[in-house]
């Protein structure tokens, strides 16, 4: 099953690389404006090693791994 953020993020990249293969005017000035004025956030997906349960000495017991977005800047156009 996908993520909603990972098609989201896939569907920025394909805009993207559309108006930069357009090569137009009007295809660079809509890029400039949508990444770069409005600078949209982006996320990216990481496996993380999270710890479920830790023993009497604070060391962790029982772990397992997530996925954790984690929110980053959008490329300039």
């Amino acid at each position: 099953m996908r993520v909603r953020g990972q098609v989201v993020e896939q569907r920025r990249h394909r805009f993207r690389t559309c108006l930069k293969m357009a090569g137009t005017a009007s295809a660079d000035f809509i890029g400039k404006i949508f990444f770069d004025v409005l600078q949209t956030k982006c996320f990216v997906l990481k496996t993380q090693k999270i710890c479920l349960k830790r023993n009497w000495w604070g060391e962790c017991a029982r772990h397992e791994y997530r996925k954790q977005a984690y929110i980053r800047d959008n490329v300039p156009y």
